[in-house]
């Protein structure tokens, strides 16, 4: 398996065990990378997801951006 595999928000939400559209919305606030393709579909590189994977805490929470009370974050 790639790591430049694309991903679906649906995809992408199955494995950070989100909603889709919490993904959407991580993704509009630049806090996931992807990729807007014809204006309305995301999609997001498998490396991508496994980055905030690898960043959730135990919660699943995704610790991001400068509001974040996450040491570090």
């Amino acid at each position: 398996m790639s790591g430049n595999e694309m991903l679906t928000v649906q995809e992408a939400a199955d494995i950070l065990d989100y909603h889709p559209d919490h993904v959407r919305r991580l993704l509009r606030k630049g806090a996931i990378e992807g990729d807007l393709v014809g204006g309305h579909v995301w999609m997001v590189a498998r490396v991508e997801v496994e980055r905030v994977r690898l960043l959730q805490d135990a919660s699943g929470r995704y610790h991001h951006g400068k509001t974040s009370t996450y040491p570090g974050g």
